[in-house]
């Protein structure tokens, strides 16, 4: 079977500028907070943040691309723009880096498909099980 592929590109763009999603249902306790600073402390930021362009007519723009190089033109586009992203993944970073440019995973999912990759992403992350012997 072949997937459709969602991902438009990858933006650096900064904290400031990354809106949660009203629709996040994933709390963070202090805990959490204190050892994803010192991750970032020691690694630095290691992985993308994943969203979509806030403005509903930036999305419905984004939809409509239908080559790579229309997408990618676009991100450049975006990246040096003032357009915030909602973010679908990535909430504790993007509270954590306010001042700073962070990479983004942009997507173009609609509103539905939004709230399918909220209630879905953790969850199934979260069946895994672990390999002692590898950790």
């Amino acid at each position: 079977m072949k997937y459709r592929d969602r991902i438009v590109g990858t933006a650096r763009v900064r904290g400031d500028r990354i809106l949660p999603h009203p629709k996040n249902w994933r709390m963070h306790p202090e805990n959490q907070r204190d050892a994803l600073r010192g991750v970032l402390s020691d690694l630095g930021v290691a992985r993308s943040l994943t969203g979509v362009p806030a403005d509903p007519k930036a999305l419905a723009e984004v939809r409509a691309l239908t080559t790579q190089a229309e997408r990618d033109a676009w991100v450049r586009r975006f990246e040096t723009g003032t357009g915030d992203v909602l973010l679908l993944d990535g909430h504790l970073r993007a509270e954590e880096i306010r001042d700073q440019a962070l990479p983004v995973e942009l997507l173009d999912l609609d509103e539905r498909e939004q709230a399918e990759l909220l209630a879905a992403f953790d969850p199934i992350g979260d069946l895994a099980t672990m390999d002692r012997d590898k950790f």
